[in-house]
């Protein structure tokens, strides 16, 4: 009989060998899930950062560029206004009694 004996003790080893390596792939499962959970909120944290970051970049260059186009306006104006300057063209002004312009012949509008 110490054959028996020796194969349930063989089986009982096969059982709980089984067993401590469900239980130990288990954790390492769980600790793993717990990693990707940990990696997840880091990347989300980082997400978040980078769209905090991308918006203030936006935002400065935004004030940057209001900053930039007025003092662009400050200096044209400027220049417009110093005497003997080139002048801007301008539309010129139709006189009243010149009446309706209909490509580019006057039209009388009285009857």
């Amino acid at each position: 009989m110490p054959e028996r004996s020796s194969a349930r003790s063989d089986k009982a080893k096969a059982v709980w060998l089984v067993a401590e390596i469900r239980r130990q792939v288990k954790a390492d499962m769980s600790a793993g899930v717990t990693d990707i959970r940990k990696g997840l909120v880091e990347l989300a944290r980082g997400i978040s950062d980078v769209r905090l970051a991308v918006e203030d970049a936006r935002r400065e260059a935004a004030t940057d560029l209001s900053h930039g186009l007025a003092k662009l306006t400050d200096r044209i104006e400027a220049v417009a206004a110093a005497p003997g300057s080139a002048s801007v063209a301008r539309t010129p002004s139709v006189p009243a009694e010149a009446g309706h312009v209909d490509g580019g012949h006057a039209k009388d509008t009285e009857g």
